[in-house]
């Protein structure tokens, strides 16, 4: 009696793991419904594969801290993976292609209503802001020809400006310059102009004497 009771709970057990396996398996297709929807790059199916391991990691841990008070037991990952295999052949085959005709579906009428209705509706509803934008561009690109020729012009002036400042300094340094050596000129030729009477004197002084 007490072994038929045994088996008969291992039994149950052995059923709640199939139906865990077969849970897991539909919580699957969350992951794999999205991949057929749109293309995703290689290390997000790797996150989703890690996410969904560590899930069935979590989940299985817990079922045997129920049933079996943190023993493994072999049985209950084999019910686990059968129950797995059996939704993912049967059902989970059978729901992957409904959901591809679901998807197609609506990928059909989402076309429909945003390229046949939506986006020409957006478009009519945009197209005074769009000839506001144009006019505004135009406006802004004239000003900004403006601004720059104004700009160029002032430049140039002020280029002119300070190349007529550096003509109007090097004449006033050359000015100062030919004023500075006319006087040097003037000097040297006051201090000839009083050394000549001196000499002229001396000159007569000998003169003298000599017809003495």
């Amino acid at each position: 009696m007490g072994l038929e009771l045994v088996v008969a709970d291992q039994v149950k057990v052995f059923a709640y793991a199939w139906l865990l396996g077969a849970s897991l398996g539909l919580c699957y297709e969350l992951f794999r419904i999205p991949r057929q929807a749109f293309r995703m790059p290689a290390w997000v199916v790797f996150l989703q594969d890690l996410l969904y391991v560590l899930l069935w990691a979590l989940a299985t841990f817990l079922f045997q801290m129920t049933f079996s008070k943190g023993q493994v037991r072999l049985y209950i990952l084999v019910g686990e993976f059968l129950g797995w295999v059996l939704y993912y052949f049967t059902l989970g085959a059978l729901l992957f292609r409904l959901s591809g005709a679901i998807i197609a579906g609506i990928r059909a009428v989402l076309h429909v209503v945003f390229g046949k209705i939506l986006f020409p509706l957006v478009r009519l509803l945009l197209c005074p802001f769009r000839w506001l934008w144009r006019c505004f561009r135009r406006v802004a690109s004239r000003s900004r020809g403006a601004i720059q020729r104004r700009y160029c012009r002032e430049r140039q002036k002020h280029l002119e400006r300070r190349q007529t400042r550096r003509v109007l300094q090097t004449q006033r340094r050359e000015r100062k310059l030919a004023q500075k050596q006319a006087q040097r000129a003037t000097r040297a030729a006051a201090k000839r102009a009083q050394k000549a009477p001196k000499r002229t004197g001396q000159h007569k002084k000998g003169t003298k004497k000599d017809g003495a």
